[in-house]
């Protein structure tokens, strides 16, 4: 069974390592094989990858468009370290999409790796939003 990708006017995929840019019109690619598909709206461009768990993302993104995906899954689980040792609460999120990307499963990765975004930007807004100690009411 074929995927069927729909691209708008000018939207951009990656088919393996080939970036595929689409004409004036929107079109419809029926794809049939093994090669791994990106839309760029599924992407993050690692300039804007301002927080670890953007940066996890993107390496994940490396290693599933990547001939030898070995080496970005490395710096994925250098990054996955870093975010473990500062924010436990996203440890289970944390395994998950490292359990994924162990299997060779980098697309499931991605979509988890989602949520992991969600919660650190959670996660940082919550420490943004509290007030420095010391600073509350006086009685």
């Amino acid at each position: 069974m074929a995927l069927h990708v729909e691209l708008r006017p000018g939207e951009k995929v990656y088919i393996g390592r080939t970036l595929v840019t689409n004409g004036k019109f929107k079109a419809s690619l029926y794809l049939e094989g093994r090669e791994p598909i990106l839309k760029q709206k599924d992407m993050i461009d690692p300039a804007e990858a301002d927080t670890v768990c953007k940066r996890i993302y993107v390496a994940i993104t490396d290693a599933y468009l990547a001939e030898n995906a070995a080496l970005h899954d490395h710096e994925c689980f250098e990054l996955v370290k870093q975010v473990a040792a500062v924010a436990p609460s996203l440890r289970t999120m944390l395994a998950e999409v490292s359990k994924y990307v162990l299997a060779g499963e980098h697309y499931t990765a991605l979509k988890l790796c989602k949520h992991l975004i969600e919660h650190e930007a959670a996660l940082i807004a919550a420490v943004m939003t509290e007030e420095p100690a010391g600073s509350g009411p006086r009685h």
